[in-house]
């Protein structure tokens, strides 16, 4: 089974390719069953290897990066997490079939928020809590960067141009306003700590009604903790938002700039996104439609 493409310029990663590799550099998994996984992600086509193996390949030249920093990290910060996170079992080597380096990963059970959320919120908030005062505990040797560090205004003309694209229904008139306010925010002037950069609902896993996975770790590096805090706007809903931000003890700056990234989110994915990832729009629209509750009840 052919992936569909997200991106004009991707290359094509079929069954077959997926068959083809692991027979020539990995012949003893080469037997297992293999199943296209219909993935909310943007950079890597997933494919279930029997019961307890998953191949992920990258789309696209850009996508490269997170599998090194899995290789070179995801130890490192594994002990400091109580949840699963992905284990890479063997990197596979570029072909002339296939130009990109490649994983293998244990499989991990759970049912991923966005298709299957946890009918706690108040719990799922705690649990997202927990998650985000653990990555800030670990220690700091040589970290990477953040990937997703840049400063708002560097995307200012994008954000607004991309703004300008949604349909009416989400009231972009009122989401300028919203970032316009994010872009003027105080900047945050903490002490860098490590964050995952990418917490939606795709990325997280849950069973037994808790928290038990957090997956796509390519976003993660030592910087600015709001892109963290913004799934706040990406996952949760109001009650549940409250009760994250009480927790974090987050400031008015800090929370209004944490919303400013789950919109830059929204405003770059919908448009780009709409006809390709159903995933990601509808991440977006909700992000977008709880940026707006707060601001209509006057939180932001």
């Amino acid at each position: 089974m052919q992936a569909e493409k997200l991106h004009p310029d991707e290359v094509n990663i079929s069954l077959n390719l997926v068959q083809q590799l692991l027979e020539t550099q990995f012949p003893h998994w080469a037997n297992l069953p293999i199943k296209l996984l219909k993935a909310g992600g943007t950079e890597n086509v997933l494919y279930r290897l029997g019961d307890t193996l998953l191949v992920r390949l990258p789309r696209i030249d850009w996508a490269v990066a997170p599998l090194e920093k899995d290789a070179t990290w995801l130890p490192f910060v594994a002990p400091y997490i109580a949840l699963q996170i992905p284990k890479l079992l063997a990197q596979g080597l570029p072909s002339e079939a296939y130009p990109f380096p490649w994983g293998v990963y244990a499989w991990l059970e759970g049912q991923d928020l966005f298709n299957a959320p946890l009918e706690n919120e108040e719990a799922l908030a705690l649990d997202l809590v927990s998650l985000i005062q653990s990555l800030q505990r670990i220690p700091i040797p040589e970290a990477p960067p953040p990937a997703r560090g840049k400063p708002f205004a560097d995307d200012d003309i994008g954000v607004r141009e991309n703004l300008a694209l949604l349909p009416t229904q989400f009231q972009p008139v009122q989401l300028e306003q919203i970032w316009q306010k994010a872009l003027v925010a105080p900047a945050w002037t903490g002490v860098a700590v490590w964050s995952h950069g990418d917490l939606h609902g795709a990325n997280l896993l849950g069973q037994h009604g808790r928290l038990s996975a957090v997956l796509d770790f390519g976003a993660l590096g030592v910087g600015n903790p709001i892109y963290d805090y913004a799934s706040a706007w990406m996952l949760l809903r109001k009650p549940a938002r409250t009760t994250f931000r009480a927790a974090l003890e987050l400031d008015d700056a800090t929370w209004l700039r944490s919303a400013g990234v789950a919109l830059r989110f929204a405003a770059f994915a919908y448009p780009y996104y709409v006809n390709t990832n159903p995933v990601l729009t509808s991440i977006a629209t909700h992000s977008m439609q709880e940026i707006l509750v707060d601001f209509e009840r006057g939180l932001l």
